[in-house]
């Protein structure tokens, strides 16, 4: 039987298949889990209707295999086919799933009652081990100490955060491996979505994200239902191939347990979850997907300007509302009558965002949070330099069709700029959660960065 420690390893799992609450239906198949990081059941009949009803539509479905009972979450339809032979008409399916519940068939009404997911995160010991270890070090010499609490927090809504930390020994061949391990905890005060508690941890792993500036993920050990004894072990598929690489101690985790404020960054990270969530989301999709250079600039300028948005609100604004509204009517109504239908709306689209500031604006506001020194660190030359350099490419990348010819340095560029607003967003965040931008200036990685960015073209055409 697979378990949750299986983190990447891959199986398949042979036997009978059926929806769930249809046990009379089954059908023949394979599952294979994990071998490019997703999950996929191929069938031997046909279990689900055809791909236009159902290719779209999310799934529950059993099974009983040579490895034990299977449950897979959010089935979905991705191939059917149907084969003339001389025994008749064969069908085929495959299907893919969101993940595995282990050694049980969970019902419907069970995964919109859970209580926890336990979880741990790919190469986060080895990232904070000297801290949350270092007592035990030398006296550790062989087989598992118990658990040490490093984290208990309780989160809005309903929610509470700890974290255990566990150190041992285990044999690898000849040798025995120090290992240590960061376990978290996502609770519920009252049952609620399996996907619900499951968002709390992705976000979490976000913050873990702009903490590392790396890509990050995460295996869940196990999910607890509010009317099922005992836990459900839940398998994720590692979007990583093979091993996760261990980390390198990292200074900002060290950091914040030397001075005693890991719990509050992870307070302070949650409480604020409307500001940080979506341009964070934004900062590290971009380490997971390596998009195109263009993509991956209009991301990053986006995920800056939405997190001044979100995070100054009503101070991003040149008048209060509700004195913009007798400006915006007014000069609706001077739109001349015969002024094409079309244009007139458009207009009128634009002037319901005429009383906000526009990305000139906020990325100077933001790059004012900078002290003089530290903001020259990151630009290299004068802010409203800086500023228009990417407000105009900016808008050649919108609104320009094609890149101009003899224009090979943009791609330079391009990256040079990424990198410096991952970087601003990154900062700032964490300057929010806890951090202060001296100790930020003085982490080995961020040092790191802003010594690599001067050694790219920074704005201009070579030469």
């Amino acid at each position: 039987m697979p378990t949750p420690t299986d983190r990447f390893a891959t199986f398949e799992a042979t036997g009978e298949w059926w929806l769930a609450g249809e046990p009379g239906a089954r059908v023949g198949g394979t599952l294979r889990y994990g071998a490019r990081g997703d999950v996929q059941l191929e069938l031997s009949g046909r279990l689900l209707g055809h791909a236009n009803a159902d290719g779209l539509k999310q799934h529950l479905v059993h099974g009983v295999t040579n490895l034990g009972s299977f449950t897979l979450r959010d089935s979905v339809l991705a191939n059917s086919q149907m084969n003339m032979g001389a025994g008749g008409t064969a069908h085929t399916q495959r299907l893919t799933a969101l993940g595995v519940l282990s050694g049980a068939h969970v019902a419907q009404a069970e995964l919109a009652n859970a209580s926890e997911v336990v979880f741990e995160i790919q190469g986060l010991a080895a990232a904070t081990g000297t801290v949350v270890w270092r007592s035990d070090y030398a006296s550790n010499t062989g087989g598992s100490e118990a658990p040490s609490l490093v984290l208990a927090v309780s989160l809005p809504d309903g929610y509470s955060i700890s974290a255990d930390s566990f150190c041992g020994q285990t044999a690898s061949g000849a040798k025995l491996v120090l290992e240590n391990k960061f376990v978290f905890t996502i609770r519920s005060d009252y049952p609620r979505p399996l996907s619900a508690i499951e968002e709390k941890a992705n976000y979490l792993l976000i913050l873990f994200s702009v903490l590392l500036a790396r890509r990050i993920d995460y295996s869940i050990f196990h999910v607890l239902f509010d009317r099922r004894g005992g836990r459900v072990p839940l398998l994720r598929p590692s979007k990583t191939t093979g091993e996760a690489e261990p980390f390198h101690t990292h200074g900002l985790v060290e950091l914040s347990l030397k001075k005693g404020i890991f719990q509050e960054v992870i307070r302070e990270w949650f409480a604020r979850e409307s500001v940080f969530r979506r341009p964070c989301a934004m900062l590290a999709e971009g380490w997971y997907r390596n998009p195109v250079l263009e993509l991956g600039f209009l991301t990053a300028t986006q995920a800056l300007e939405s997190y001044q948005r979100r995070r100054d609100g009503d101070r991003s604004l040149f008048v209060t509302a509700e004195e913009y509204e007798t400006v915006r009517t007014a000069l609706v109504g001077s739109i001349p009558e015969k002024t094409n239908k079309d244009l007139r709306a458009a207009l009128k689209k634009r002037l319901e965002y005429g009383n906000e500031w526009s990305l000139r604006r906020r990325l100077k506001e933001l790059m004012r949070r900078f002290p003089d020194g530290f903001r020259s660190r990151v630009l290299h030359r004068k802010l409203d330099e800086w500023v228009e350099d990417v407000v105009a490419l900016r808008n050649d990348l919108v609104h320009n069709a094609d890149i101009p010819k003899g224009s090979d340095w943009l791609y330079d560029r391009l990256a040079n700029e990424i990198e410096r607003l991952r970087l601003v967003l990154r900062l700032l965040v964490l300057e929010d959660v806890g951090f202060s931008l001296e100790e930020l200036g003085d982490d080995f990685d961020v040092q790191m960065q802003l010594d690599w960015l001067p050694s790219h073209l920074d704005g201009k055409a070579a030469g």
